[in-house]
């Protein structure tokens, strides 16, 4: 059986709860103006992902492309989420000021 997967970006599933989501990754790694952050939602019908997943991109400059998974739609990714999937990147004190 063939899995399929259908890309859709999170600005056209629920742009409040995405700009909510791109403002806390923003707050998280500070908001420099040469970092980019992208945010696209997937579904997918294989049980492992929960049928919905959210994937950020988070660009800087010199530095490699760093992507980040969250096995929730757009709309249910909390802050606490965002925290701790960038947790492994950031310094315990960035992470903590958010909690």
């Amino acid at each position: 059986m063939a899995l399929r997967y259908k890309k859709e970006t999170a600005a056209r599933r629920g742009p409040d709860a995405a700009a909510k989501v791109i403002e806390w990754v923003r707050a998280l790694v500070g908001d420099d103006e040469n970092t980019g952050v992208s945010l696209s939602a997937n579904a997918c019908g294989h049980a492992a992902c929960g049928g919905q997943e959210t994937i950020i991109l988070l660009m800087r400059p010199d530095a490699p492309t760093i992507g980040i998974r969250i096995s929730k739609s757009v709309e249910t990714v909390t802050q606490a989420d965002v925290a701790e999937a960038l947790q492994p990147m950031l310094a315990p004190a960035q992470v903590s000021r958010v909690r």
